[in-house]
């Protein structure tokens, strides 16, 4: 397995960032389901070994299962391209060590160290279609074990891209967007890699994107601004309609109401009021079981992030 020899000043930020990000987000479409059945359906059963082996299962299958099989499909991709590109390995590999790191920290899994968490992957691996294994070993030699620092910088730089992407995708956010943009470039000012040129060209390179996009976006409102605003008289005349509507059907009931209760007529409504009775329960009933459902659904969601928001913090 890999060292995590760098030093603040020579560490290459622009051979990784963004394009290994890239990578790591193209691998995800190109190994889908459809183009590589075989492959995902290898890597879920590993994967699910690899959770039980976490001696507290804090992972937790549910949670941490595609990530996992993402991290496998990277590898593969990493092997298909080093096959073509010797020279981006080292920087490919490097980035996988950073996001299983991240992974394994927000999911609360034991095997917090990179080194035995990538070692115990490549041998639960087996092969797949004859030839090919499950986690590919491509990056055995050049894993780290990147200290807390590198780890810090990555994980900004990762969340400054993504921010950047969404400015240019999500216009009616954008404000949202360009504040975070913002408060991640300024905590990267401030760190000390200040002073390393390639972090510097990273840096730059994000902006150059940032400015490209920000000056295209004509649009950039918030959702209190895209409020139609209408004329009073418009106002006025769809008020007088909507109390218009309102009104009537309850003049309708009310009228039910007396005649059930008052006059002769209650007999024959009684068939209606108690069909109207069982539908009303049956509904209720439905509406119970619903909540029920949903709040089952909100334990389990909201237990998921709280793991994410607690780990997390760490980078903050």
């Amino acid at each position: 397995m890999g060292s995590n020899n760098h030093t603040t000043k020579d560490y290459a930020f622009d051979d990784i960032f963004p394009q290994c990000r890239n990578y790591y987000i193209d691998s995800k479409a190109i190994y889908n389901d459809s183009n590589a059945a075989d492959l995902n359906k290898a890597l879920s059963e590993e994967c699910k070994k690899f959770i039980t082996e976490d001696p507290h299962y804090t992972c937790g299958e549910n949670y941490f299962l595609d990530t996992c099989i993402y991290l496998g499909r990277y590898l593969h991709y990493i092997e298909s391209k080093h096959s073509e590109q010797a020279n981006g390995k080292r920087e490919m590999c490097r980035y996988f060590s950073y996001k299983l790191n991240q992974e394994l920290r927000n999911f609360g899994c034991v095997f917090a160290n990179t080194n035995v968490a990538y070692e115990k992957m490549i041998n639960l691996r087996h092969s797949y279609n004859g030839d090919k294994k499950t986690f590919s070993d491509v990056c055995k030699d050049n894993i780290d074990n990147l200290d807390e620092d590198i780890l810090h910088i990555f994980h900004y730089l990762d969340k400054l891209y993504e921010t950047i992407e969404n400015i240019q995708n999500y216009h009616f956010e954008c404000n949202y967007h360009i504040n975070l943009y913002e408060r991640y470039r300024e905590y990267l000012i401030k760190s000390q890699f200040i002073n390393n040129e390639s972090f510097n060209k990273v840096l730059q390179n994000a902006e150059r994107d940032y400015n490209i996009y920000k000056k295209n976006m004509k649009d950039c409102k918030d959702y209190s601004h895209i409020l139609p605003i209408f004329p009073r008289t418009v106002i006025n005349h769809w008020l007088g309609v909507s109390t218009g509507m309102c009104i009537l059907p309850l003049a309708i009931i009310l009228i039910i109401f007396m005649m059930y209760k008052y006059t002769p007529y209650g007999y024959y409504l009684n068939p209606w009021i108690r069909k109207f009775k069982r539908v009303f329960k049956r509904k209720i009933k439905e509406r119970v079981n619903l909540i029920k459902s949903f709040e089952r659904t909100y334990k389990n969601s909201n237990y998921r992030n709280h793991l994410i928001f607690y780990t997390s913090e760490q980078y903050y």
